[in-house]
């Protein structure tokens, strides 16, 4: 059955990255799957109640730093928070992506993605049609890979807690 969700995983993964690269736009229900698939991966590994725990305080960490995201874009920066800072798409992506880890692989991995994001649209931005950088398609890029290497290695390190 895990073998099973993470191809459906990384099915999702490339939907997103695809979108998100031709049209700067991502259908709201790879979203939802995403989240599920990862929900169904994390209960999977660690069990119904420490999931849904540890889903809800990533939840709550993802909120923390939208929020600092947005009072920084209305205070400091004096523009508009959504489709200016960040996109729809994006914050879907991160509250989808909350589900799936154990909250110290979940930090990691979600500044791990920040990171790559960044060093991708450093070196071949020039190369995309828009100015906006396409984060949830290169996050699911990220993911997917490390999805792979971990599924390769058999070792399932991403959810030892």
């Amino acid at each position: 059955m895990i073998v099973i969700i993470k191809l459906l995983l990384l099915a999702t993964y490339g939907l997103i990255a695809v979108q998100d690269f031709r049209y700067r736009a991502v259908s709201w229900i790879f979203f939802f799957s995403m989240g599920a698939l990862l929900f169904w991966l994390h209960y999977e590994m660690l069990g119904s109640e420490l999931a849904f725990l540890v889903g809800l305080f990533n939840i709550l960490v993802v909120t923390l730093i939208i929020t600092i995201l947005f009072l920084y874009t209305r205070l400091v920066s004096k523009k508009r928070f959504l489709n200016a800072a960040i996109g729809l798409g994006d914050l879907l992506f991160f509250y989808a992506f909350s589900l799936g880890y154990p909250t110290a692989t979940f930090i990691v991995l979600l500044c791990s993605s920040f990171i790559f994001a960044l060093v991708v649209y450093f070196a071949v931005g020039n190369n995309f049609k828009e100015p906006t950088i396409p984060l949830a398609g290169l996050m699911s890029l990220f993911l997917g890979g490390i999805l792979m290497v971990d599924s390769l290695l058999s070792t399932s390190h991403l959810y030892r807690i």
